[in-house]
């Protein structure tokens, strides 16, 4: 809801980082970004919705991002009769966005406590706390997720690139860049031969799994 529409790459990114920290409680089975993420610009009730995923609740909500500032809002419906369970507004600083993703997770996490039998809301630790290298990080991957024709791939090298500079031990930008250099070549970037990239690619990989040996989707990207 910015009057940015580059600022687009800011609300996936928090979209999908409580979508991770849902996901994260074994109880729960969260449809794929992939699948959730073709509703952004889809008309459909919140039963259709849940209905075409095969879920019994749906999150939605907006993010609003001027300045230093973020507002986000978020609610939880339930499908079955489309009822409100929860819902709250969060205006902050952006140098407490990491703790509001965390916030609304668990907030998210206690409102479905009793519904869905849940035992805990969940707590998850911050990717990183560096907020440059964070924003750097969520244009770096919407550009590697986008992957069209319009997109730069090398610009989005060069922001998973500064932001693993900014901070050494960010997880998932280390990965998001071992997988951007995999494809960079087989996307139009030739300014290195394909065998330096897919290099690049294992050496920031192996790294990545050196730092997070249970991380799922960097032994994917190794694949």
């Amino acid at each position: 809801m910015s009057d940015d529409p580059g600022q687009e790459f800011f609300s996936h990114g928090i979209s999908e980082e409580i979508l991770n920290v849902l996901a994260s409680i074994d109880q729960l089975h969260v449809a794929s970004r992939t699948s959730a993420f073709t509703y952004q610009d889809r008309i459909l009730s919140i039963p259709e919705i849940a209905t075409e995923l095969g879920v019994n609740f749906v999150l939605e909500g907006s993010v609003r991002k001027a300045g230093d500032n973020v507002r986000i809002t978020a609610q939880l419906i339930g499908a079955a009769n489309d009822r409100h369970l929860w819902s709250d507004t969060y205006d902050r600083s952006l140098e407490d966005i990491f703790a509001i993703q965390s916030e609304i997770a668990s907030a998210i996490g206690n409102a479905l406590l009793t519904p869905m039998g849940l035992e805990s809301a969940p707590v998850v630790p911050a990717a990183t706390t560096n907020l440059s290298a964070y924003e750097l990080y969520l244009k770096g991957r919407e550009i590697f997720t986008t992957r069209s024709p319009k997109v730069d791939i090398a610009v989005g090298i060069a922001y998973l690139e500064k932001s693993v500079e900014l901070d050494p031990g960010f997880v998932e930008a280390y990965q998001y860049l071992a997988a951007i250099y995999g494809i960079a070549p087989y996307w139009g970037v030739d300014d290195k031969p394909l065998e330096t990239y897919l290099a690049l690619a294992r050496e920031t990989i192996d790294k990545t799994i050196a730092m997070a040996p249970a991380n799922a989707f960097a032994y994917a990207i190794r694949g």
